[in-house]
């Protein structure tokens, strides 16, 4: 009987034990099924999702600056737009406008939100324009993220991998809240504020989603009281390294003969310097060392007129007295203004000096010499890149931008990329600098090919690719010439017509033969393809290969082709491509 019982009751364990067991499998499946998270080394520009939130990002960000009410010069490229590479884009008068793929667009694939996926981001957390920080503009990489989260986006989750999509953000975070405490010089120190990602990640790891996010909050709180005050920064030392003789400019009208921060209708005159210092100004004063009387600061009601202080973009960094308050670090290029007090400037008989005074006590001074210390023609230096427009291509032929400007302080306007954020010469040389102030491009050859300037040079960041400018239209009839140029003619079309013995090598043709190809041909052989069930092409590249997602180019088509125009205007030599 005992043992009856105890068979019993081993069999009523076992069951007991089965039920458990088919519960758990059952219930835990789901359970992970239900964490759906965002996996950080998934690919959101390759999925529905992922694309849907880029869009999203677009429309978003886009309404954002245009909503902002910014500069002058700001307002005035509205509408902004993402265009078809994922590049920012004015209104055609003003720009800045990308016609064609950047330079590395192969790297992405041809996606163009892959592209954007690094092109938008901001590692430290802000932008580098700030009028997209003022404008409130969503960080890309977050924005995706989250977007996708709420989407409940499947990444095959796991508890393990919710926590760690979670410490990835969080360490992000909280480093870039710490390079805003350093750039803002808060001050705040310790363990809390730290640039070292993997301690932020492991601390994150080790600790619960609401422990986190409250140290994520009281550093953000630490950051709003440093934001509300802007703190006097002081600094040792620093000095006053460049400027350029006093010019009267050719267009710019910032200040008067008074204290007023308005133009009067006559063009400034402007002391260019440059200085390495830490700290903040708190005023800028020029005056005269020999000759005429002659004072200009930016002291508000102390009855000398007003000195305007810009930057090389043109923006003007005086307050609406005419009062300056602002942090410099490093390299500073600032640009004065000043109207002529009736004769001093213009005659070229008084030397100056500029006096930079911080808020610390420290007094930055230096000698900048009078108007006729221009060199003979030194007003015309740069008037033979300034004067003219310029299309902006490579050595195959290729065109980046049908027309830029270069303008005077370093400003490429009508086109708009990181590796092209400004230029400046280096002795005689033009040189493209990217973003963060580094070479992408010397043009060291110059020469004319049929009336017209051509500069080009290798590309930096890929020596193999050659950037070309081709001027375009020059503001006179006859521009100035580059110092040290012979202008000797190279061959090529001649005058404003096209040379029709080589007609591929002329900038208007090769336009044309790229709209042809994008207009004419891909349509008519995707029309053949619709009627035979194939698939699509979705582009044609400029050597008139049709390409989709199954078919890919690889280098240049073989042959002695000058450019891919060249080959195109014998390889399509019907009627139409002319």
């Amino acid at each position: 009987m005992e043992n009856t019982q105890s068979v019993s009751k081993f069999k009523l364990m076992v069951l007991w034990t089965i039920i458990c067991l088919s519960i758990f499998l059952f219930i835990v499946p789901n359970f992970a099924q239900a964490k759906k998270v965002f996996n950080p080394e998934a690919k959101p520009w390759e999925t529905p999702e992922g694309r849907t939130c880029f869009e999203q990002w677009i429309s978003e960000a886009m309404a954002k600056m245009n909503a902002y009410n910014g500069s002058d010069d700001y307002n005035a490229r509205k509408a902004w737009r993402i265009n078809r590479y994922g590049i920012l884009e004015g209104n055609p008068k003003y720009g800045p406008t990308s016609a064609y793929a950047p330079d590395n667009w192969s790297q992405y694939n041809g996606n163009r939100y892959w592209y954007m996926w690094d092109y938008w981001h901001a590692p430290s957390g802000i932008w580098g324009k700030p009028d997209l920080n003022a404008a409130g503009v969503p960080h890309i990489r977050p924005y995706i993220q989250d977007c996708l989260r709420k989407a409940g986006v499947d990444s095959g989750g796991t508890q393990q991998q919710a926590t760690n999509a979670r410490c990835y953000q969080y360490a992000r975070t909280a480093v870039a809240q710490n390079q805003e405490n350093i750039r803002r010089r808060c001050g705040y120190s310790g363990a809390r504020w730290s640039n070292n990602y993997k301690s932020h990640y492991g601390w994150c790891k080790g600790v619960s989603k609401a422990f986190a996010d409250s140290e994520t909050k009281a550093r953000e709180d630490g950051l709003r009281k440093c934001r509300s005050v802007q703190k006097p920064v002081t600094g040792v030392g620093g000095a006053i390294t460049g400027h350029k003789a006093p010019f009267q400019t050719k267009s710019r009208d910032v200040v008067g003969r008074n204290e007023i921060l308005r133009g009067d209708g006559v063009n400034d005159w402007m002391f260019a310097i440059s200085l390495r210092a830490e700290g903040t100004i708190k005023s800028i004063t020029i005056r005269n060392t020999d000759g005429e009387f002659s004072v200009w600061d930016t002291k508000p009601n102390n009855r000398y007129w007003l000195l305007g202080v810009t930057t090389y973009d043109k923006r003007v960094l005086n307050k609406s007295d005419g009062s300056v308050y602002f942090n410099v670090s490093g390299r500073t290029d600032l640009y004065l203004l000043a109207a002529d007090n009736g004769s001093s400037l213009k005659q070229g008989k008084t030397s100056y000096k500029v006096f930079i005074e911080f808020v610390d006590g420290r007094v930055l001074e230096r000698n900048v010499g009078s108007a006729s210390a221009q060199a003979p023609g030194a007003d015309r230096d740069i008037g033979w890149l300034t004067d003219r427009v310029w299309q902006f291509g490579r050595g195959d032929g290729s065109v980046i931008a049908g027309k830029i400007r270069l303008r005077p302080g370093g400003k490429i306007e009508g086109y708009s990329h990181y590796n092209e954020s400004r230029w400046g010469l280096e002795g005689n040389t033009l040189v493209f600098y990217d973003g963060s102030g580094k070479p992408t491009c010397r043009f060291n050859t110059v020469r004319t090919v049929g009336g017209g300037m051509v500069l080009s040079g290798p590309f930096i960041l890929n020596p193999q690719v050659s950037h070309v400018l081709r001027e375009v239209a020059s503001q006179q009839a006859q521009s100035a010439q580059p110092p040290g140029s012979t202008g000797a003619q190279a061959t090529g079309a001649t005058g404003p017509g096209i040379d029709w013995n080589k007609p591929w090598l002329d900038w208007r043709v090769q336009n044309c033969v790229r709209r042809y190809l994008r207009e004419r041909v891909l349509q008519i052989e995707n029309d053949e393809q619709r009627r035979n069930n194939k698939p699509l092409f979705t582009h044609i590249d400029e050597w008139g290969r049709l390409l989709n997602q199954y078919i890919t180019p690889h280098g240049k088509v073989d042959g002695d082709w000058e450019n891919p125009t060249h080959y195109v205007w014998y390889a399509y030599n019907l009627d139409g491509a002319r």
